[in-house]
C-alpha cells in the first residue's frame, strides 16, 4: 500500500515537472519571437527615421526659404526684441528648432468654458504636432531664437544715438543673407547625404561657419537636374527682395521712432518748465500780490491824498476842550460866540 502511495506521488511529481517544462519552453519560444520582432523593428527604424528624399528643386528651395526666414526673424528680434513665452500675447507665433510653428492659444488669467485658465497653452498645425500642447518653458527652450531686448526698446536715448547700432545690425543681416546663396553654391557640389561643415566667406563680411544644405546636394541625385541655374537665380532674387523690403521697413520704423521720441522729449521739457515755473514765476507773482496788498499801510505824501474823505471832528464849548492840542483862543476866533458846538473840518 505504501508502494502505491509512493508511486502515485512520483506520478504527480512527474506530471508537475512536465507541465513546468512545457511552460518554460513556451515562455522561451515567446521570448524568442518577441526578440526577433524587436530586432526587426530596430532594423527598420533607421530606414524610416533617416530616410530622406532625393535632392530636388522643391526640397532645396524649401531649405533656402527657411534659413532666409530665420535670418529675417533674427534681424527683427535685434530691432524690436523678443519677449519670453509667458509675456507673449494671445495669437503670437513662435518657431521651433525642428521647423514646427506654434501659436499661443490660451493665456493664464483668462476664462474658458471649463473655468479659469491657470497656464499658457501653445498649439501647432505642423505635421506630427496636431494634438500636442506645449507650455512656456518648452517654447523658450525649443525656440530657434532666444528671447532678447531690442534696440528700439532702449529708453532715455535719442534716435540719433540708436543709428550706429541699427546700422551694424543691418550690416550683419545683409552679410548673413548673402551667405545663403554662397552656401547654396557650396552645397551643390557635395555627393553625400549628410551635412558637411564649410566656411562661408563673403567679401567685406566675417567668415561664417555653417553646415551645407543636405537637400541641395545635387551630385547625389542620379538624374541630372536642369533647375540648378534656376536655384541660384531664385536665391539671388529672393535675397535682393528681402533686403529691399527690410530697408523700407527699417526706414519707416526709424521715422516713427524719431517722431515719437521727439514728442516725448518736448513733453518732458514742458513738464520741467512748468515745474520750474510753479516754484519761481508763480511764487514771484504771489509775492507781488502780497506786496500790493501791503501798500495800504504806507502813508501818503503826495497831493492826490487830498482827495481822501474828510474827517469830521465835533468841538464843544465844554472845559474838556482845553485839554485838546488847540488853544481856546484860536477856536473862539474861528467860530461865532453864540454857537455852543460846531464841526471842525481838517
Amino acid at each position: 500500500m505504501m508502494r502505491w502511495q509512493i508511486f502515485d506521488g512520483s506520478k504527480i511529481l512527474q506530471k508537475h515537472c512536465v507541465c513546468n517544462r512545457k511552460s518554460q519552453i513556451a515562455n522561451r519560444n515567446s521570448q524568442f519571437w518577441i526578440g526577433i520582432i524587436f530586432c526587426m523593428v530596430l532594423l527598420a527604424a533607421p530606414l524610416s527615421v533617416f530616410a530622406s528624399h532625393e535632392p530636388d528643386y522643391n526640397s532645396c528651395r524649401e531649405s533656402i526659404d527657411w534659413l532666409a526666414w530665420k535670418e529675417q526673424r533674427m534681424f527683427r528680434a535685434h530691432l524690436f526684441g523678443l519677449t519670453r513665452a509667458r509675456d507673449a500675447g494671445i495669437s503670437e507665433v513662435r518657431f521651433a528648432k525642428d521647423k514646427s510653428i506654434w501659436i499661443k492659444t490660451q493665456g493664464g488669467g483668462g476664462i474658458s468654458n471649463s473655468g479659469p485658465i491657470t497656464v499658457d497653452e501653445w498649439r501647432s498645425v505642423s505635421e506630427g504636432y496636431e494634438n500636442v500642447t506645449w507650455y512656456n518653458p518648452i517654447v523658450d527652450s525649443q525656440g530657434d531664437i532666444a528671447p532678447r531686448k531690442g534696440i528700439f526698446e532702449t529708453r532715455r536715448r535719442l534716435s540719433s544715438e540708436l543709428v550706429p547700432h541699427i546700422t551694424q545690425a543691418y550690416r550683419t543681416f545683409e552679410c548673413r543673407i548673402e551667405g545663403i546663396c554662397r552656401l547654396l553654391e557650396l552645397s551643390e557640389s557635395k555627393d553625400n547625404h549628410t551635412p558637411q561643415n564649410v566656411t562661408v566667406d563673403i567679401f567685406g563680411c566675417r567668415d561664417i561657419p555653417a553646415g551645407t544644405f543636405t537637400a541641395c546636394h545635387l551630385q547625389t541625385n542620379p538624374t541630372p537636374l536642369s533647375t540648378q541655374g534656376n536655384l541660384r537665380q531664385y536665391c539671388q532674387t529672393m535675397v535682393e527682395t528681402l533686403r529691399e523690403r527690410e530697408v523700407q521697413v527699417t526706414k519707416l520704423v526709424m521715422e516713427y521712432d524719431a517722431g515719437y521720441r521727439s514728442v516725448l522729449q518736448l513733453s518732458g521739457i514742458l513738464r520741467s518748465f512748468l515745474g520750474e515755473m510753479r516754484g519761481t514765476v508763480l511764487g514771484s507773482l504771489r509775492s507781488a500780490a502780497n506786496l500790493i496788498a501791503s501798500f495800504s499801510r504806507i502813508p501818503c505824501f503826495i497831493g492826490s491824498c487830498d482827495d481822501a474823505p474828510s474827517i469830521l471832528i465835533t468841538v464843544s464849548s465844554s472845559p474838556a476842550i482845553s485839554s485838546a492840542p488847540f488853544s481856546a483862543s484860536s477856536i473862539s476866533s474861528a467860530v461865532p460866540p453864540s454857537s455852543s458846538s460846531i464841526p471842525i473840518i481838517f
